[in-house]
């Protein structure tokens, strides 16, 4: 069978273990494509935790500039 890859990471998906599939319908009988995520690149994607951390990082380094003028 051909591997799965990740549409995230875009890294193959070991299918033994738990993963996301989804399909997009043109109609009922249908299947316009097929994606498939490892659980955690998908759940990480919805929860934006990657561009949390992008914040948090432009953040630290405000605080660090205003610390440096602050003392």
């Amino acid at each position: 069978m051909k591997d799965r890859i990740c549409l995230i990471c875009h890294t193959a998906i070991d299918t033994s273990k738990e993963f996301c599939s989804f399909r997009h319908h043109k109609n009922a009988t249908e299947i316009k494509s097929k994606a498939y995520y490892h659980v955690k690149c998908f759940s990480d994607r919805m929860s934006g935790a990657g561009i949390q951390k992008v914040l948090a990082a432009k953040a630290m380094q405000l605080i660090n500039k205003v610390g440096e003028r602050v003392e």
